[in-house]
């Protein structure tokens, strides 16, 4: 009777432990390691690099604003965004603990208060801690060097005043920059690859929280919210992300293409090698790792179907703007409900949930 009875127990057991093997024999710390080494440091050392120029660029437009300073400025302008856009899939860490997203990239700008701030200028005064972060960071810049024409913009930069605004504008940026980047050489980068645990506080439970939320980043606000789909009863192109520079379609591409290398580790230890150590399948056909990268190629695919800027495009060809709604749509999904519970991993609810 006693060998009859404890029967089920000893099945259950050996069962329990066959269906956890592959979890606990996948070391995590290699995705951590490998996503750490080849995309967050390399791309927080661009950052840097690129912010670095522009106050190079800035300094020379100041001192002789012309058409090829200006030229120079918005190009290294738009270089520095697109680091950003690549190290926005890492918006944990240093940069969640100083709160320091909003402060780099908040859109949009409040125009209005940065006129003021021009009128009343003080260059004694601290303005790092004075100003809000919608009258700061990439998208300030971005409005003093591409709201008005060519030569009303260099002529308006004979002003001190706008001269010592944007300097301050990219200085603060650097100073951030380097804060985040030293955060993570100094002690984080120790912290992020041995925390190899799957609870909630877990490296690889934050990173892939950060790939849903910045998909969901994506979805609702950089397209949903100038689209009327999500918050706002009707489109909206005037609230899209770099609007004035027409740079939010290529920002979203690069957003898209980080999330795809960070969920397979590039060529190393990734998301994609954990699900297929689990041998988890898609509906019991293709590796879900496959179906989550082909859904990534989907949007891509439809980032470049988009013709012109994401703003012209809400009203002349709003079909291929919803159909990458849609795609982002189906990407959260994947991740969210099939990549997460597969590897018992949690969701953490944040900002930008919502359907």
């Amino acid at each position: 009777m006693k060998k009859v009875f404890l029967l089920p127990i000893l099945l259950g057991f050996i069962l329990w432990n066959g269906c956890d093997s592959s979890e606990k024999s996948f070391d995590r710390s290699e995705i951590l390691e490998q996503v750490a080494s080849a995309l967050i440091l390399p791309s927080y050392k661009k950052l840097d690099t690129e912010l670095k120029s522009l106050q190079l660029s800035a300094t020379a437009f100041n001192q002789n604003p012309s058409t090829s300073t200006l030229a120079n400025l918005k190009s290294s302008l738009q270089k520095a965004r697109l680091a950003w856009a690549t190290s926005e899939t890492f918006n944990f860490g240093p940069v969640d603990q100083l709160a320091l997203a909003t402060q780099v990239n908040f859109w949009p700008v409040n125009t209005i208060g940065i006129e003021e701030e021009i009128t009343n200028y003080d260059p004694t005064k601290d303005y790092k801690s004075l100003l809000a972060s919608n009258k700061k960071g990439f998208s300030a810049i971005e409005y003093l060097l591409y709201q008005e024409e060519e030569a009303v913009t260099i002529a308006a930069f004979n002003n001190s005043s706008r001269q010592g605004l944007l300097t301050f504008f990219v200085e603060d940026l650097l100073r951030i920059s380097t804060e985040i980047h030293s955060a993570w050489l100094d002690n984080y980068n120790q912290t992020f690859i041995t925390s190899t645990g799957s609870d909630v506080n877990s490296s690889a439970t934050i990173l892939a929280n950060e790939l849903i939320m910045l998909s969901e980043q994506i979805k609702n606000k950089k397209l949903g919210e100038p689209l009327g789909l999500v918050s706002t009863i009707t489109a909206d192109p005037s609230i899209v992300e770099a609007y004035y520079a027409k740079q939010s379609l290529a920002l979203i591409k690069t957003n898209l293409e980080t999330m795809k290398q960070t969920f397979n580790g590039t060529d190393g230890s990734g998301f994609d090698d954990f699900l297929n150590a689990l041998d988890i399948t898609y509906e019991g056909q293709e590796p879900l790792s496959s179906t989550i990268n082909s859904q990534f190629d989907k949007c891509l695919t439809a980032v470049a179907a988009i013709n012109g800027s994401l703003q012209e495009a809400i009203n002349s060809d709003a079909s291929h703007t919803e159909d990458l709604y849609d795609e982002m749509r189906a990407l959260i999904v994947l991740l969210k409900s099939d990549m997460m519970s597969q590897l018992s991993l949690t969701v953490v609810p944040g900002d930008n949930d919502g359907d």
